[in-house]
């Protein structure tokens, strides 16, 4: 699976704005006074400005080269402070074969930088933004989370290596990009942050849009061809 383009909220436009152009240097595609996007190597990563006094964050990974987590952090070291978890600030996941990091963004987002070592490609290049490779996780939080599970089964996204709908995270799609399938309340990984349902558009395998609400609700429709 890929996920093309993700449309989140944010209470905090300029700030955010700011913080992946300058200092980590995304390329912004479409500037608006209420809205902005990011190139995400293959994936864009759209922010909106939200209308109400809410403060909505979510959980998203960007996919790194196999072979440069180590110089993937010592870069992002100099523009960020990594969370802990357990007194270390780096975790390996050995059912996925995969390095991790995170921190938190002045939207108030968890955001991951993931080097999945046997599904995402090795480079020569030494690391920079341009070896950021694209959009490899978004949360999808619902109430509804067995329903929506189904639904999306039946739509052609189905849980990584077929595993049961559980109660927990279901990690859905295949390859190096998941959705994050799960309840409002439970704690984000290297953090103290409870998920919480907030408005998220996306767009996966180039028609596939996936759109949650405010109330977790979540829409299904086919639309045109990315790419």
């Amino acid at each position: 699976m890929k996920i093309n383009h993700v449309t989140i909220q944010t209470c905090a436009l300029e700030e955010t704005y700011l913080f992946y152009t300058d200092t980590f240097g995304l390329l912004d595609l479409n500037k608006q006074q209420d809205r902005f996007s990011l190139q995400i190597g293959s994936s864009i990563l759209e922010f909106v400005q939200t209308m109400d006094n809410s403060r909505p964050f979510y959980h998203f990974a960007f996919n790194i080269p196999a072979n440069r987590f180590r110089q993937a952090k010592e870069w992002l070291q100099k523009r960020v402070i990594l969370h802990l978890e357990e007194g270390t600030d780096e975790v390996f996941f050995k059912n996925f074969d995969a390095y991790s990091y995170y921190f938190t963004d002045p939207s108030g987002n968890i955001v991951e930088l993931i080097s999945r070592q046997s599904a995402s490609p090795v480079v020569e290049e030494p690391f920079g933004i341009a070896q950021i490779l694209n959009i490899g996780e978004i949360n999808v939080t619902t109430p509804r989370l067995m329903e929506m599970g189904e639904r999306l089964i039946d739509w052609g996204v189905r849980p990584r290596l077929d595993e049961e709908l559980g109660e927990g995270l279901n990690f859905m799609g295949e390859g190096d990009s998941y959705l994050l399938l799960g309840r409002p309340g439970r704690i984000w990984f290297s953090s103290d942050k409870q998920a919480e349902v907030h408005p998220v558009t996306i767009t996966v395998d180039g028609s596939k849009r996936i759109e949650v609400t405010a109330e977790g609700e979540v829409l299904l429709t086919s639309v045109g061809t990315i790419g």
